[in-house]
């Protein structure tokens, strides 16, 4: 199969102008400038008024969330209205929003999500992303921590011997340090395996850094209403002395790091993902990009949920990083939703460029400017999502010749 458009944007070089694309199989053979191989028997599908790139990598989404009519003024508050509202949910209900949001999704551009889940839908029918699944341990009491514990743990094995299984990767992570009971959080550092991914959310909000210096606030209290214990201690600095940064984790948010927190993160090489649209919901304080960048820590881009975000779209997303930060050009924007997220998966040797002998994960963006490859980042949807060199999300302004 080829694909031609006006442009063609790898992102790990120059944009390349009149271009084409070529695959084979699930993977990219080929791509350059001018007329396209003739030799091919492969069909070929023009996008006219298009860029191609690399597909976007969503590093942080809950699928099963819904609805943004949560408080906004507390994280406290809003997390048990959305507690509340995820246990009023039938089975019907969930496979539903996984169903509805998987296809918001590709339309939008993602082709791989890291996605974030207390229950996983037994059947997935509905056409997904790539999905790197974290099945998460939550529980301020030490007795429901350890249930979710072993019902995340019967998950993966379970989904470890299905055949076809939907996952790419299928992950147990704590939601985050303050939400599992102490006890099940020493059992999971002492017992998970280095090589599986780590995404945990960390110095997300203010009242979470309240609880850790203080043990005073609205957050501390939500603890203690759960049945948790306090424990006063350093986030980054605890999951660096349990092993928990590595080049394999993923911090969640990250909005409120300090500078030593910063240093260890460069030291582990783990990730921070930055999620604007959320980020923007709860008004939180500047996030240190230009600091975390300066230090050559890996930054990628997620959306979060519909719980704290009106969409599950990576575009929009750049748009709003490029709108709150000048000092990020649009071609820096595409590495932070592309390559970036590779990296932070483990598989920048397979994603995140448009390059031979890599994953056929493409996407086709609407250009208000067929002459200007920039206008892309004006778009809302995108025209194809092609993910392992198969088409599974397309509108009917592609033609194919």
């Amino acid at each position: 199969m080829i694909f031609t458009a006006p442009w063609i944007i790898p992102v790990s070089s120059p944009p390349l102008k009149n271009a084409w694309v070529q695959l084979k199989g699930d993977s990219i053979t080929a791509l350059g400038t001018g007329t396209p191989p003739t030799h091919s028997p492969e069909e070929t599908i023009d996008f006219p008024n298009a860029a191609l790139m690399p597909g976007l990598i969503n590093a942080h989404a809950h699928i099963e969330f819904s609805g943004t009519s949560h408080p906004q003024n507390s994280f406290a508050a809003w997390a048990r209205s959305v507690q509340n509202a995820q246990q009023n949910k039938s089975k019907t209900d969930l496979e539903n929003a996984w169903q509805q949001n998987c296809q918001q999704l590709l339309k939008t551009g993602s082709t791989s999500v890291v996605n974030h889940c207390n229950a996983t839908p037994e059947n997935i029918n509905s056409i997904h992303p790539r999905l790197f699944q974290i099945a998460e341990i939550v529980g301020s009491s030490a007795t429901t921590a350890t249930q979710t514990y072993q019902y995340a743990c019967e998950q993966q094995l379970h989904r470890s011997r299905q055949p076809n299984s939907p996952f790419e990767s299928f992950n147990i992570s704590p939601t985050s340090l303050y939400a599992v009971a102490p006890l099940v959080l020493e059992q999971f550092f002492k017992n998970r395996s280095p090589h599986q991914l780590l995404s945990i959310h960390v110095k997300e909000s203010r009242e979470e850094h309240e609880l850790f210096n203080h043990g005073t606030g609205p957050l501390s209290q939500l603890v203690k209403d759960r049945g948790g214990l306090m424990w006063l201690k350093d986030p980054i600095g605890w999951l660096a002395e349990h092993e928990g940064l590595t080049e394999k984790t993923l911090i969640i948010h990250g909005n409120y790091l300090n500078e030593t927190d910063q240093n260890l993160l460069k030291q582990s090489q783990a990730s921070v993902v930055h999620c604007p649209g959320s980020h923007q919901y709860f008004k939180h304080e500047p996030f240190p990009l230009a600091e975390l960048l300066s230090e050559d820590i890996n930054i990628c881009l997620g959306t979060d949920s519909l719980a704290s975000n009106t969409e599950l779209s990576m575009l929009q997303e750049i748009r709003w990083l490029i709108a709150r930060y000048p000092e990020i050009s649009y071609p820096q924007a595409l590495e932070l939703a592309t390559i970036n997220g590779a990296q932070a998966l483990g598989v920048a040797e397979q994603r995140g460029q448009l390059k031979a002998t890599f994953d056929a994960d493409i996407i086709a963006i609407p250009l208000s400017d067929p002459n200007d490859w920039h206008s892309a980042v004006e778009a809302t949807e995108v025209f194809m999502n092609c993910v392992a060199g198969k088409i599974l999300y397309s509108t009917p302004q592609i033609a194919t010749r």
